[in-house]
């Protein structure tokens, strides 16, 4: 597991101003490209010999086009598929994974469907309630894509911490050392196993994960165009 990208409190205005610079200089700004290329390189390095990486996406899929490194734009460069982590619920959480996925499959990269994660587990948004719409509507509108999972909200692995794209932190003098893993980490490691055991479908999303590799464009959606609308474009 790898998160290709760190952006450290700072380094998008110092981005921005460098880019400001050289356009008064008269010459062109970054587009980022060298960033992508970078991450890319780091990705393939830690490949070596490895059977399977994932690489960690940060919030949405636009996160980091600030400076034209976004999550879309390492995907597409290190040729990787996508599996969305979803919200809870069924209206939000189906809107939601469109919103993403179509950023994704805008750039022709495939996306294979999602793992819903922290239903509650029971009550009008139940785990299984959401379980059966999410499926109803992927079967319907969304047939070449998977729902491999809805994953219940477990106690004991909430971190606390909403999702956002707002956290910030400071450049760290020396590289920081992860360490051995404690032992509440292991305790999380060992539950969320279990969880996915019990909830995810693996072994279609490995199938998937290999046939999307083998022929990306069996998995990218044609444009959709309403009555009224030209197609030409």
């Amino acid at each position: 597991h790898v998160g290709p990208v760190v952006f450290y409190r700072g380094f998008t205005r110092s981005y921005l101003d460098a880019a400001a610079e050289a356009v008064s200089r008269g010459g062109s700004a970054p587009d980022g490209s060298e960033l992508v290329a970078k991450c890319s390189a780091a990705v393939e390095k830690l490949s070596k010999d490895k059977k399977i990486i994932i690489i960690d996406g940060v919030g949405y899929p636009s996160v980091g086009s600030i400076v034209g490194c976004s999550s879309a734009d390492l995907a597409l460069a290190c040729a990787a598929p996508v599996l969305l982590v979803g919200k809870p619920g069924v209206g939000d959480a189906i809107d939601s994974f469109n919103l993403c996925a179509r950023y994704f499959e805008a750039q022709r990269i495939p996306v294979l469907g999602a793992i819903f994660n922290k239903a509650p587990l029971k009550g009008f948004y139940g785990r299984d309630s959401c379980d059966r719409y999410i499926r109803q509507y992927f079967a319907c509108s969304r047939p070449h894509q998977r729902v491999y999972g809805v994953l219940p909200a477990a106690e004991g692995l909430d971190t606390g911490a909403e999702e956002s794209c707002s956290f910030a932190y400071r450049h760290p003098e020396a590289q920081p050392d992860a360490g051995p893993m404690t032992e509440a980490d292991l305790v999380a490691m060992k539950r969320i196993t279990e969880l996915f055991h019990q909830y995810v479908d693996v072994k279609n999303l490995l199938e998937d994960l290999e046939t999307a590799s083998e022929n990306p464009a069996s998995y990218c959606r044609p444009a959709t165009f309403f009555p009224g609308t030209s197609n030409s474009t």
